[in-house]
């Protein structure tokens, strides 16, 4: 399975938890330190949170090289 099939599969096992606890737009708090925990669970260790305050960029390396998953 690829990478981008298992991050399918578990994003969306995370939709109903953040679609019940919903954020105003560009405040989303909760939903970046959600997301960022999920990331760290993984055992990316380049994490960079707060940019514009609730941004997240991680750095994913496979093998073969880096790879990049943007979401919004």
């Amino acid at each position: 399975m690829k990478l981008s099939e298992i991050c399918n599969l578990r994003s969306a096992a995370w939709r109903p938890y953040l679609h019940e606890n919903p954020e105003p737009d560009y405040r989303r708090h909760n939903t970046a330190s959600f997301v960022t925990e999920k990331l760290a669970s993984f055992g990316i260790g380049h994490i960079e949170a707060g940019i514009a305050e609730t941004g997240i960029v991680a750095v994913i390396q496979a093998e073969g090289g880096y790879g990049r998953l943007a979401h919004h």
